[in-house]
């Protein structure tokens, strides 16, 4: 039997200091999170789980160290604040 993941509460904050942006499945493809919390790749770029996606994903896929996958992209920089547990 497969144990449904649920999502944490997070929201996206835009860089410029605009309103949160809640994290939906529609927000954006997949993001990576480096060591500071913030995001650092997303988009639909190459496959999600290879070296080339980490890579492509603005450059910074080497420092990140969590993967999530969503539906959708996100186009613009943002940070990532979480509101719960990974």
């Amino acid at each position: 039997m497969k144990r449904r993941f649920r999502f944490p509460r997070w929201s996206l904050v835009p860089i410029g200091g605009e309103p949160d942006v809640p994290v939906t499945a529609f927000t954006l493809r997949c993001l990576w999170v480096d060591d500071d919390g913030r995001a650092c790749g997303a988009g639909s770029g190459p496959r999600e789980d290879s070296d080339a996606a980490k890579r492509w994903a603005w450059g910074h896929g080497e420092t990140c160290r969590e993967h999530v996958r969503f539906s959708g992209r996100i186009t613009r920089p943002w940070t990532m604040r979480i509101d719960g547990p990974l």
